[in-house]
């Protein structure tokens, strides 16, 4: 079994089981079930043996058990998230669940998505895209991969 938020306890089976929910996209749209969705996302094996997009990778990171605030942090509107400490994301976060363990990497794939850093104000540094929020996983499966840029040229 597995401890969760305020004592919640889940399953093997049911962590399994809302993974494969999340992976089909068929995510819970109520407040309360998003949440507790959130919380009971899929361990590193998980995620890595199903060979999961970049969009779910970053989400569940950011709603894992293994969740660093000091490493990665979402800001306070939930909206965009900031890596707080390099050096720590990129030794113990990245590599549990990319094939890398390079910052540069994972900025690269930001980009290929469409994230966008926030250059100016309080929240410089930060990382937005209007498909990402805290406590919204069901738009995630809208986040798609942008197309080569030589590719918006030609057309």
């Amino acid at each position: 079994m597995y401890s969760i938020q305020k004592g919640l306890i889940c399953t093997e089976r049911d962590r399994i089981s809302l993974f494969k929910d999340i992976r089909a996209s068929v995510l819970p749209t109520n407040r309360l079930a998003s949440t507790m969705a959130c919380k009971m996302l899929p361990t590193n094996e998980d995620i890595a043996a199903l060979n999961a997009s970049f969009p779910l990778k970053l989400y569940a990171l950011m709603h894992s058990i293994f969740y660093d605030e000091e490493a990665i942090t979402w800001l306070a509107n939930g909206k965009a998230f900031k890596i707080m400490n390099p050096q720590k994301f990129s030794t113990n976060i990245i590599p549990k669940y990319f094939k890398h363990a390079k910052l540069t990497s994972f900025q690269r794939q930001l980009n290929l998505y469409g994230f966008r850093r926030i250059t100016k104000g309080e929240d410089q540094g930060a990382y937005y895209h209007a498909k990402i929020q805290k406590d919204r996983p069901e738009l995630i499966e809208d986040i798609k991969r942008l197309p080569p840029k030589a590719a918006q040229t030609s057309a």
